[in-house]
Formats: C-alpha cells, structure tokens, sequence
C-alpha cells in the first residue's frame, strides 16, 4: 500500500474511514467521489505525497484527515479557502496546505481552529491567529516550527492544542482571565525551549494559579501590551 500512487474510488462511497490510507507515502492523486458524504479523522495521514486534494460538495463532515501531509499545498472544492491553502467551514479552521510555507496569516472571520488544523506542519515557524479566535482545539498545532506566539486576546478556550512545539520559546497571551484548559493539563506540552509567558501585569498571579498554566508558573511574567 505504500506505493499506491493513484486512487479512483467508485461512486456509491459514502464514508472514507479513520486511517483509510494511513502511511500511503507514494500517493500522488486521489479522486473522491460526489457519494462521499464523511471523511473521518487521519483518514489521509502521513500520505506524504499528495500535493492537492479536491474536495466534493457531497461532504457533510470532515474531521482533519490530512495530518502529516507535508506536500499538500492547495485545496479546492467544497470548504476551499480564496488561497486554496486551507479548508473553513463557516467560521471553524478544519485543515491546512503547508508544502513550501513557513509562515500563515489565518483569514479574519475565524472563531474555532479546530482539532489537528495545523498538525505536523514541522516547517511552520511563523503563525498569526487573528483576533476573533475564541477556541483552538486539541493537537491543533501538534510538532509545529512556531518560536513566538501570540495568542489573541479573545481566545478564551484552549486544549492540548500547542503539544511538541519543541522551538516555541516565547508566549504572549494579552487576556485578563487565563483561558481555560479543556481536558488536558496544559496546553504546551513538551515545549522543552519555552522560556517566557508575557501576561498583562495585573494578571500574573491568576495564570501562575490557573489549570493548565501553573506548570509553567516560573516562566510568566507581567507585560505592558498597551506599549
């Protein structure tokens, strides 16, 4: 399966399952057809190949499949950005294109990045998440390059969703009240170069206090963002 290059599957598919072509390495292209109503999570994952995918406007659901796709660079169809580099339903982030970018800018009208968007995006050094974001979901930024981050301050849920980001050394996080931690004990594990989080001052004790934000209790320290 590993050297699959091309897949035509027949009309009458109606759901490509959770790791369906998981580790196809040489798959080149793949036309999914209009009977396709579901694809379930890392259903393409690590299909490292595959350099644009299109998307059928018979899809009603579709949880990132396309984790680990390093030469992914557009996507067209049903859910396509204006760039063709990511897919957004309404206002929710669900994948991106990485091959060839180090740096995005997430178009404006987004409220949720959702669970494994940006998910082995090793090259990715560079994010800006615009204000307006509110939750960024589990593993959203799983292994990515990023070094800064800055964290809008309207967002207000995090998850595990910044895990093996092991370049990320600085945090900025302009919020008041610490945004809460869903299911998970922090939402930077293993960012073993993290070395600060800049919180507004009056806010410091509240994140050193916080779940999810103690852990790293040592490393915030109060900022002017007015400045």
């Amino acid at each position: 399966i590993t050297s699959l290059e091309t897949i035509t599957m027949h009309n009458g598919v109606r759901i490509i399952g959770s790791n369906a072509f998981l580790g196809c390495k040489s798959l080149l292209s793949i036309t999914i057809p209009n009977s396709v109503q579901t694809i379930e999570k890392d259903a393409f994952d690590n299909c490292k190949s595959l350099t644009s995918i299109t998307i059928p406007d018979s899809i009603t659901s579709i949880v990132n499949p396309f984790t680990n796709c390093t030469s992914l660079s557009a996507f067209y169809g049903k859910y396509a950005s204006n760039d063709n580099r990511c897919l957004i339903d309404g206002d929710k982030f669900l994948a991106f294109a990485p091959a060839g970018l180090t740096s995005y800018n997430i178009p404006s009208g987004i409220t949720s990045i959702e669970e494994r968007a940006f998910s082995g995006c090793a090259n990715l050094i560079d994010i800006t998440i615009p204000n307006g974001v509110t939750h960024i979901g589990a593993h959203a930024f799983n292994n990515c390059g990023i070094t800064t981050l800055t964290l809008p301050e309207s967002v207000s849920n995090l998850d595990w969703s910044f895990p093996n980001c092991r370049a990320l050394t600085t945090i900025y996080s302009p919020r008041r009240i610490p945004p809460v931690v869903e299911n998970a004990s922090s939402p930077f594990g293993s960012a073993i170069s993290l070395s600060k989080i800049y919180v507004p001052r009056e806010s410091v004790v509240a994140y050193q206090t916080a779940p999810g934000w103690k852990t790293y209790s040592s490393k915030i320290e109060g900022y002017d963002f007015s400045e």
